[in-house]
């Protein structure tokens, strides 16, 4: 299943239309779904989130599962260490 993630650029986020749905969400009421959204800063930001190590990281979590730093590290190829960075800052950009 092929799943689209919309990418936002932009400094200023209304979040009025998540208060909304948050606040429906709490009456109990059903929610329309929403296409998923990331928004981010600048390019900047973009270009860090959208590395290919990071990537590469987002994939394999995906489609392995994997239950720790070290098994993810070794389904990619690299170091314990570098994937710990990796995973810990700068995907956490991501959310």
């Amino acid at each position: 299943m092929t799943q689209a993630l919309h990418v936002r650029i932009n400094s200023s986020f209304d979040r009025s239309d998540l208060e909304d749905t948050l606040a429906a969400l709490d009456t109990g009421e059903s929610v329309d779904p929403k296409p998923s959204t990331l928004s981010v800063e600048d390019l900047e930001t973009f270009s860090r989130i959208f590395r290919p190590t990071n990537l590469e990281l987002l994939e394999a979590i995906a489609d392995h599962e994997p239950d720790s730093i070290r098994e993810l590290a070794r389904i990619v190829g690299r170091h314990p260490p570098e994937v710990t960075c990796d995973a810990t800052y700068r995907l956490s950009l991501s959310g």
